[in-house]
Order: C-alpha cells, then structure tokens, then sequence
C-alpha cells in the first residue's frame, strides 16, 4: 500500500501523469460541471418544481434538525461519496464509460444550481448563507476531487478496452479509494461548519 502510494509507486506515477498530460481535459470536465451548474440556475429562474423545493427543504431541515447527530451526518456522507466513486469505478471499466460520467458532471452541476434557487427562494437569507457558506464549497471540492478522479481512471479504462482484459483493476479499485478517502475531506469542512458554527450561532432555519 506504501509503495502504490509512493511518488514512485503506480498511484503517484499515474497521478503525476493525469496532472500533466491531461490538464486541458480536467479542466473541461470542470467546466462542463460549471456549465450543469449555470444550466441549473438559469432553468430554475423560469420553471421550479415542487422536486427541488422539497428536496431543498427536506436536506436543509435534516441538516439544523438537532436530533441529527454528527455522526448520522458523517454516515450520510461517507454513504453519499461512496456511490459517487462506486459509479466511477463501474464505468472505468471499458473506455466507452467516459459518456457517463461527463453526462453525471454536467448533472450534477445542473442538481446544485436549481437547488441552490430553491433554498433561496424557499428561505431567503438563511438559504443564500448557506448555500455560500455550506453547499457551494463541499460540492465544488467534491467535484474537483471526481475530475481527477474521472482523468486518471481513463487510462485504466482504455486499457481494458484495448487489451480485451481486466488486468490492473485491483489497481483501479484501489485508486478510486484513495479518491474517495480524499473526498471525505469535504465531509470533515462540513462537519465543523454545521457543528461549531451554523448550529451554536442560530443560523438554522
């Protein structure tokens, strides 16, 4: 684990590569996330549904509810990136897969930007404090975390593709891990901002 780890190991090697042969993709897959992100405010200027209004009241209810507790919030989480990261795995292995996951980028963005006018609409000043204070930072590192995660796997998956073989995925498995592990740095900023700040402050809902 050490040694796939290392700046030597598979992971560092690969990492360093994705990082310097692959910065124009990674920044396009951001963008497309940004783009789902303005499609998603734009739509939601001129068609809410009741979908967004009750998914935004329920989370944000869930989230300042007192009887959450932190770790009821941190098993969402870890829950919640799992999924995520599970996904990516499936579809990494055959090249073909890249379609969904730019298509989950780009609507995961499109999700965050109509969610974030409803919790406006719905709640005004609290919504805007936490969509800025809360919901924007954890989801934009989430997804910079799943771009990298996106550019590194593809080398994996087209070598399946092209090999007609599944050698290296333990590696594959193990890489989306170690993204997975870093996501969860997220969940720790959310955490300290729900607990130590939001909730002692009174900024609930």
């Amino acid at each position: 684990m050490r040694n796939f780890l290392s700046s030597n190991g598979m992971f560092g090697l690969l990492f360093s590569q994705t990082l310097r042969r692959q910065k124009k993709w990674l920044v396009l897959l951001y963008l497309l996330f940004l783009a789902g992100l303005i499609c998603g405010l734009i739509w939601s200027g001129y068609g809410r549904t009741v979908f967004f209004f009750d998914y935004s009241a329920d989370y944000i209810l869930v989230i300042f509810d007192g009887k959450v507790t932190v770790w009821s919030l941190i098993a969402r989480r870890i829950l919640s990136n799992l999924q995520f990261f599970l996904l990516l795995f499936l579809c990494s292995l055959t090249a073909y897969g890249v379609t969904v996951k730019v298509v989950f980028l780009f609507y995961r963005g499109y999700v965050l930007g109509a969610t974030a006018v409803s919790l406006v609409v719905v709640y005004q000043m609290t919504g805007a404090l936490y969509c800025l204070l809360l919901v924007m930072p954890f989801q934009f590192f989430l997804m910079a975390v799943v771009s990298l995660a996106v550019c590194f796997s593809q080398t994996y998956a087209r070598c399946f593709t092209r090999e007609k073989n599944f050698r290296g995925v333990g590696e594959l498995a193990l890489s989306m891990l170690v993204y997975y592990l870093f996501s969860l740095l997220g969940v720790i900023y959310e955490v300290i901002m729900i607990f130590l700040i939001l909730r002692p402050f009174n900024l609930a809902v």
